[in-house]
């Protein structure tokens, strides 16, 4: 190979490159401290160093998250703390004024205390940190709560990011925290009727005694059994009631209706023997809710005051409920339950000798011609009448208006919840013939309306998804009656309609007097429907399984507030030449029924509540005037409690059949408790309780008829705290998690950063050798270059 001057330039100018190339090298590291800069240089490890900056970015970002989320959870912690201790005060109140020895003014006093305590628990519940409020869900610009204790938030969770697709909820939202569900808790109810012992003289103080479960049934009826005025007798607790003493008590007749824990309502009559023990009627009334020997469904037990309550066991969205009343025939004479003394042998045979002497006497004065001497004849002993005994099944009746205003049967009603109409008739015989509760200008029920999937209806919620039974949608079905909704409404105006809300035929007739006038108007069931094709909207006759409670809505709103059809609706075919046509209102017709539905709404807003129970608020009054009641127009008929005939034809008198289609305001028993609280309302009712010295539930006073009392007060105060300090534990844990997951992302942050560093960083000392090399090289390269291109051949010459 022949070595020329070129070809050692090439090569000294490679040298020289290449260590160039190194200085520069060394100077970047040492400059940037990066071992490369741009990824061509080592695509390896740019590409391990871009990962690790990823991670080292996402590990900064979740300690930054977690520290914002930190924040809003120990807020959170500070104000459920808070309102926890406000609790603490509340119940300590609640107990003080549990001490039945309070005057009016020390009862108003106590209420005003548990007033402001209530306002501030509200004030705790609308917490806001820098403008934004800790307990509206995900509407942290929304306040939560009215002073009503009506909540405006959302029941979602703000979440904040922990990790690779690892998310935490961090936030309560003011649904969970004042309005939530409590699952390990049961749900008991409480009939308000004190059962007392009715041997004693009920109407003084010092007698009344409460039943207990080892009392008898005759207990329960007491002085009842006789009527009152007969001839000044009556029964007493010394003389009377006694075991074996003779006494011919009739049979007492007990008529239930209720809802099983699983929505399935009923409706029973069972029998009971007047010395049977109250004990046993309770079993009876479990049996009747699915208890057996071997599977405990309720607890039905006997409060210290008398009243009956029924524990769910089984159901955590309970449904249970509970209504009874008692019927027994009384007696007109005393004689009838304590007849008197058979006569003796000696007796009898002394009435027969004196009358077999005295035939004597007249056979041989009437043989002589000559009248009877009275002094010959013998007087003849009275023997005692022994009357026959009452008779039990006057008692037992098909249709319980049967024993209104009768005069022979004592009814002892065990629910009572009242009733402040006077346009129809309802007491404790009535179950879901009942007013809604009226408070200010909303109306409320008290029956919850919930679909075969256990959801909570809604407005949208078509009834037949709701029915407690099988809806009639066969109109030609003769083998039942169609499936109507009684609606009993009370106007504005003070007009009083009594409506057949059809849903087998899917109409409303409407039964009313007017300017002194009887009157009635019928409408179809439609809804409206937007036809694409014309760009029109129709009034389309709704099939009767897609009626939905938003169209039981309007009928109520509209007859509510007096907007009611001028005149019968008709319905005309859509497409007169089509078979199948759908049905539509006429354009007159359709167009008075959008002013009217109109109109209405403006007055009033009828619908479901979050709790599925029917509403009506009356928007233009402070105090509405309106009424409502809603009920099966099956309910109180005529064969209400008929359970068929026996193989001979007998009535018979003992059953159970399914209950009614659809509850929505029942007089039956209160809530004590359940699963579910709404603690801003929950203590409202304690503070009434506390103001109108209502100590327990009474039907004798209608002022608390609805109300379980402060006993009860205490019972469900002892949820609320439990409840809110299982909210407390949850956000307390969520705080530890969150703040773990901080401190395993900065420790990660502070191992992946080391990680880093190994991978992309340069090492100075490294990268200064690397240096100094890279320059010696050079220099020896340039003075190589320097002695080779003074090389020449003269130097040789």
């Amino acid at each position: 190979m022949r070595i020329t001057s070129s070809y050692i330039y090439s090569q000294n100018l490679n040298n020289f490159q290449r260590q160039q190339n190194l200085i520069n090298d060394a100077n970047n590291r040492l400059s940037s401290g990066l071992k490369i800069s741009n990824s061509y240089e080592d695509a390896g490890m740019f590409s391990e160093g871009s990962r690790l900056v990823y991670e080292l970015a996402t590990f900064q970002q979740i300690s930054e998250a977690a520290s914002k989320a930190i924040n809003i959870t120990k807020n959170s912690d500070k104000a459920i703390d808070e309102m926890s201790k406000s609790l603490d005060q509340f119940k300590n109140k609640l107990i003080q004024s549990a001490n039945e020895v309070h005057s009016d003014t020390s009862l108003n006093a106590l209420a005003n205390d548990l007033q402001k305590i209530r306002d501030h628990i509200v004030n705790i519940a609308n917490t806001s940190i820098n403008g934004q409020y800790l307990f509206s869900g995900t509407s942290i610009g929304t306040k939560p709560f009215d002073e009503k204790g009506n909540y405006f938030g959302n029941n979602e969770n703000m979440q904040v990011l922990l990790g690779s697709n690892v998310y935490t909820e961090y936030n309560i939202s003011g649904q969970e925290l004042i309005k939530g569900v409590d699952n390990d808790y049961k749900k008991v109810i409480s009939t308000n009727v004190r059962l007392v012992d009715r041997r004693y003289d009920i109407n003084k103080p010092e007698e009344v005694h409460y039943i207990t479960q080892d009392n008898k049934i005759r207990d329960l009826i007491g002085k009842n059994y006789l009527k009152p005025n007969n001839d000044n007798k009556e029964l007493n607790v010394n003389d009377h009631f006694l075991d074996n003493d003779g006494a011919r008590f009739p049979d007492t007749y007990f008529y239930v209706r209720g809802t099983k824990g699983n929505g399935e309502s009923f409706k029973a009559k069972f029998k009971m023997e007047a010395n049977e023990s109250v004990g046993a009627m309770l079993t009876k009334i479990g049996e009747l809710y699915g208890n057996t020997k071997e599977n405990k469904v309720v607890d039905v037990t006997l409060s210290k005051n008398g009243t009956i309550e029924i524990t769910d066991l089984k159901n955590k969205e309970s449904q249970i409920n509970f209504s009874m009343f008692a019927s027994t025939a009384q007696a007109s004479d005393f004689g009838q339950i304590y007849p008197p003394k058979p006569p003796t042998q000696a007796e009898i045979d002394a009435v027969n000798a004196a009358v077999a002497h005295n035939e004597q006497v007249t056979n041989a004065a009437a043989a002589a011609g000559k009248p009877v001497d009275p002094k010959d004849l013998m007087p003849v002993p009275t023997l005692p009448v022994i009357p026959q005994p009452v008779n039990s099944q006057r008692a037992s009746v098909s249709d319980p208006s049967d024993l209104r205003n009768n005069d022979n049967v004592f009814v002892l009603e065990f629910t009572n919840t009242g009733n402040i109409d006077t346009s129809f008739t309802s007491d404790g015989i009535d179950y879901s013939r009942s007013l809604f509760t009226k408070k200010d200008n909303i109306l409320s029920s008290n029956i919850s309306q919930i679909d075969k999937n256990k959801n909570v209806a809604t407005d949208e919620t078509k009834l037949v998804n709701a029915a407690q039974g099988a809806i009639k949608l066969n109109p030609n079905d003769n083998t039942r009656p169609d499936s109507i909704l009684k609606l009993e409404i009370t106007s504005k105006n003070k007009v009083h309609y009594s409506i057949d809300f059809n849903i087998t035929q899917g109409t409303v007739t409407a039964n009313y007097r007017q300017n002194g006038q009887d009157r009635t108007v019928t409408m179809p069931i439609t809804n409206v429907v937007y036809d694409h094709n014309q760009h029109i909207s129709d009034s389309v006759k709704t099939d009767n399984k897609d009626i939905t409670y938003k169209q039981l809505g309007d009928v109520i709103s509209m007859f509510a507030t007096d907007n009611i059809p001028t005149r019968d609706y008709q319905l005309v075919p859509k497409y007169p030449n089509q078979a199948n046509s759908p049905m539509i209102l006429n354009d007159a017709d359709k167009a008075e029924l959008e002013s009217l539905l109109i109109s209405s709404k403006n007055a009033v807003d009828v619908g479901l509540n979050e709790r599925g129970q029917m509403t009506l608020t009356d928007k233009g009054a402070t105090t509405t005037k309106i009424d409502l009641a809603i009920f099966d127009a099956n309910t109180m008929n005529a064969d209400e409690f008929d359970f068929g005939t026996d193989a001979n034809g007998n009535p018979i008198q003992e059953g159970t059949k399914k209950g009614d289609l659809f509850n929505f305001n029942t007089n039956s028993s209160l809530i004590i408790d359940e699963s579910h609280v709404d603690i801003i309302k929950d203590l409202d009712k304690m503070i009434e309780a506390v103001r109108n010295g209502n100590y327990r539930a009474d039907s004798d006073n209608p002022e608390l008829l609805k109300s379980v009392g402060i006993q009860g007060a205490l019972k469900r105060i002892d949820h609320i705290q439990d409840h809110i300090n299982k909210i407390h534990t949850k956000i307390g844990a969520t705080q530890t998690s969150i703040q773990n997951s901080q401190d395993r992302a900065n420790l990660m942050k502070v191992n992946v950063d080391q990680v880093k560093a190994d991978v992309i960083n340069a090492d100075p000392a490294e990268s200064q050798l690397m240096l100094m090399q890279a320059t010696i090289t050079l220099q020896a390269t340039l003075q190589a270059t320097a002695q080779v291109s003074k090389l020449s051949l003269l130097n040789y010459m």
